[in-house]
């Protein structure tokens, strides 16, 4: 898609789980909104979206590492980027009073270069988004995100899985002190029911947790497609939760130090279980079960299949 007259910029920096909280704003902008989208964002997570009329690129661009330069002028192909743009939102530079410069340089509309972390006390990071461009965000994801549904079946085909109350567990997380150290004993007591698939990324430092089947280095439109058949799903508090929460699968997001009033994923269908307290181990090494035990996890996630 070329840009036209009317086209909307919108520079995103978040990994998985921001880019999740930050897509229900824009989703909602784009029911409001007949003009084109630009939306750059990073790869991994902006190959979910799925919006008419709305051209992605790469945030990791040399065109968007021009504009934190302010040595020269912008570079020819950072303005044939922004060719056309009437008006942008940034959640990029909002420390570099030098983005602003460039990119009001790059536009002859408006710009906003906002926090990418602004969120009031209380507020959660989807509703702060919604405010950042004014609106209500979208109360329902499923619909804008790519799912690799072929996929997907066959997997499910392949290992048995149809017919069976599997499990969908995600141990890992973007900080290993994020992380449940009680996955492997949750795996053993839900075999009893189904089978239980771990879902690996390709930077994952939790140990393995004797599941049987594991998933490991795929597209998130293909873990999306997977959530999206689960019977349940536990994780911890991370992108991947994030992602059972927009395409609804039922399941659990097990949250330590982290505030749920801020991070919980959104939906009806993702039950949020905190540690009762964080202990000095806790805090290094990841959650205990101590503090979080297996039964209450078990708990939960039968009381939000049952639901």
């Amino acid at each position: 898609m070329e840009a036209t007259a009317t086209t909307i910029a919108f520079l995103f920096p978040g990994a998985l789980g921001d880019f999740l909280c930050w897509l229900p704003a824009l989703a909602a902008l784009r029911r409001q909104v007949r003009a084109p989208f630009l939306v750059i964002a990073r790869d991994s997570a902006a190959q979910l979206l799925k919006m008419d009329d709305t051209r992605v690129v790469s945030i990791d661009r040399a065109e968007i590492a021009d504009l934190f330069h302010d040595t020269a002028e912008p570079k020819p192909a950072t303005r044939e980027l922004f060719r056309d743009v009437k008006q942008i939102f940034s959640w990029t530079g909002s420390s570099e009073p030098v983005v602003a410069r460039r990119l009001t340089s790059l536009c002859d509309g408006a710009v906003a270069v906002l926090p990418f972390r602004g969120m009031r006390p209380g507020e959660h990071a989807v509703d702060y988004y919604g405010r950042c461009v004014g609106v209500r965000p979208a109360p329902a994801l499923s619909n804008w995100l790519h799912t690799d549904d072929a996929w997907a079946e066959e997997l499910v085909e392949q290992a048995g899985l149809k017919e069976t109350a599997w499990l969908a567990i995600h141990a890992g997380s973007g900080s290993p002190k994020k992380n449940w150290l009680g996955f492997a004993d949750l795996t053993r007591q839900w075999r009893r029911i189904g089978p239980v698939v771990e879902l690996r990324g390709p930077a994952e430092t939790a140990p393995p947790i004797g599941a049987d089947h594991v998933v490991a280095d795929v597209s998130l439109p293909r873990i999306a497609a997977l959530l999206g058949r689960t019977r349940g799903y536990v994780g911890n508090d991370s992108g991947i939760s994030h992602l059972a929460g927009a395409i609804g699968a039922p399941g659990v997001a097990l949250f330590g130090a982290s505030d749920p009033d801020v991070w919980s994923p959104r939906g009806k269908s993702i039950l949020v279980t905190q540690a009762a307290t964080m202990c000095v181990a806790c805090e290094a090494a990841g959650i205990c079960t101590d503090n979080l035990p297996v039964e209450l996890v078990l708990e939960s996630l039968h009381a939000c299949l049952a639901a």
